[in-house]
């Protein structure tokens, strides 16, 4: 299983939960909370005032279509996102524009970002989470990764099961991501992903299912 951003600590959460659902895990660029959670050191007040503003209707929309404009989510995908703030324009940006469009997305949209969907409240609750897991896994964060969200990320990589893999600046030809593994040929995200992960975990590992 391959899950990324807040979708790993989900798919953490699942493999404590139903052992043998996978057998292995990838988690790349993993977080436990929100954006803003992240920009503040935790919940606040002002979080449900956001929500709440959010749900409204006319007003709603309106505050979120100025936050997922072309420009700001061009803005937030270079400074949060891509190492190569280039990569994402024309039918890139089109399809990453089209995600935000669909009847309701505010709802959920806003949620993640205040943190409303946060699975824990904690690291340690996040890394308790983590040396439970009864998979091998292997974590990928960018070199570049913001500093708040690389130090949750750091923090994780202290987890004794857990194998680190820092990416590279570089993309692959087709703008995907590539990555080195000390010694280790660079190689894309894919399937050759899996190919790094019998690298570092010391043992062969079959085929793993990708979760967007």
């Amino acid at each position: 299983m391959i899950a990324a951003g807040h979708a790993a600590t989900f798919a953490l959460l699942h493999a404590c939960a139903h052992p043998g659902s996978f057998k292995r895990l990838v988690l790349v660029a993993p977080t436990w909370r929100g954006p803003l959670p992240i920009m503040m050191d935790g919940q606040r007040p002002l979080f449900d005032r956001i929500c709440r503003l959010v749900d409204l209707p006319l007003i709603g929309p309106l505050l979120y279509r100025l936050n997922v404009n072309r420009l700001v989510v061009r803005y937030m995908a270079a400074g949060h996102v891509y190492a190569d703030s280039a990569w994402l324009h024309g039918e890139r940006l089109r399809e990453k524009l089209a995600v935000t469009r669909p009847p309701g997305a505010r709802f959920s949209s806003v949620r993640f970002v205040t943190g409303k969907l946060d699975p824990i409240a904690t690291r340690s609750e996040f890394l308790d989470v983590a040396q439970r897991s009864p998979v091998p896994m292997l974590m990928v964060y960018g070199a570049q990764t913001p500093p708040r969200s690389r130090a949750e990320m750091e923090a994780l990589a202290s987890v004794p099961s857990i194998r680190k893999l820092t990416a590279r600046q570089a993309l692959g030809a087709r703008g995907i991501p590539r990555f080195s593994g000390g010694s280790n040929q660079v190689v894309s995200l894919g399937s050759e992903l899996i190919e790094i992960c019998v690298v570092h975990s010391g043992r062969s590992w079959p085929p793993m299912s990708h979760s967007g």
